[in-house]
């Protein structure tokens, strides 16, 4: 699910119209841009996490990969972490 927001308002839009040499019909749309991408893992501290609070552990695992320059040889950071609220 993505959440999109207006990211201008109409007379912003005005001002941006005005400084293009030519306008097209979809430039005279106010400007909305994704904020925000969520999927069946994400967790965020909302009152809509509030309806599915459970007792049970919610898990997060993330791995990076950094090439070391030196010595080019991968260095991988690691985090595991319980992420229930």
């Amino acid at each position: 699910v993505a959440r999109i927001e207006q990211t201008e308002n109409p007379e912003m839009m005005n001002e941006r119209v005005k400084k293009q040499p030519k306008s097209t019909k979809f430039d005279k749309v106010v400007k909305r841009e994704i904020c925000q991408i969520s999927t069946r893992g994400t967790r965020v501290a909302s009152v809509q996490d509030l309806e599915i609070v459970s007792p049970d552990s919610s898990f997060l695992l993330s791995i990076v990969e950094k090439m070391d320059n030196r010595t080019k040889t991968p260095n991988f950071g690691v985090c595991f972490i319980d992420t229930s609220i």
